[in-house]
């Protein structure tokens, strides 16, 4: 009976996650005309109760062989806010980093034309609602204007579409320019999920919850 209940719970928990996706486009089809570059993210904003990002996938423009061949491995970071300089566009500083990527892309050989490039991540815990800042780097340190990495220039950036469409976010483009007068968003796909990131203490109460009823079972 004890392990009917603790499957149950766990049942019920697991049918309550839901997947929540973020889109601009299809990243894996299409031909687009629009572009910008070069391009070093994009900003996002989570919708309904989303308590953790699985992964983020971005579109390569069309056109021009895939990106050139740099070799530059590219993690995605992930902040709850930037700022920039008014007159330059520059990124002066980093708010929270709220997570990186478990794995880097290669934009010489990963990224094709017309192909999606996929960035994965573990326990990355993210509020509904709010504007996140997805950039670009090449290790996994924290608030570097150094490290940030555009997919190389505007012969070869990741693909646009035109100004409009999804509404809660832009492009990060030439320069570490925001560019919100331009409304461009990159074709991208996000996936977050309802289900929270555990805290430690939590897991680790889980787990001795079950260790218990193992030992009480086999007394």
């Amino acid at each position: 009976m004890k392990y009917t209940i603790a499957v149950l719970a766990v049942t019920t928990i697991a049918a309550n996650a839901a997947t929540v996706t973020i889109n601009h486009g299809d990243p894996n089809s299409g031909l687009h005309t629009n572009h910008a570059g070069p391009i070093y993210g994009q900003t996002i904003t989570s919708h309904a109760d989303a308590l953790r990002l699985d992964d983020v996938t971005f579109q390569v423009r069309d056109g021009n062989g895939g990106q050139s061949a740099t070799g530059t491995l590219a993690f995605l970071h992930v902040y709850d806010s930037v700022t920039f300089n008014t007159s330059t566009g520059a990124i002066t500083a980093f708010g929270n980093l709220i997570g990186v990527s478990d794995n880097s892309v290669n934009n010489s050989v990963d990224a094709t034309d017309l192909g999606a490039l996929t960035w994965n991540f573990t326990n990355t815990a993210v509020t509904g609602s709010t504007q996140y800042f997805f950039l670009m780097s090449t290790n996994t340190d924290a608030g570097n204007t150094a490290d940030l990495t555009p997919f190389t220039n505007a012969a070869t950036g990741l693909e646009l579409e035109a100004p409009g469409g999804y509404a809660d976010g832009t492009a990060l483009v030439a320069n570490n320019v925001h560019n919100t007068g331009l409304g461009w968003d990159l074709n991208f796909e996000a996936n977050f999920n309802t289900e929270a990131v555990p805290e430690p203490s939590s897991a680790a109460l889980i787990g001795l919850g079950g260790l218990a009823l193992i030992f009480r079972r086999r007394k």
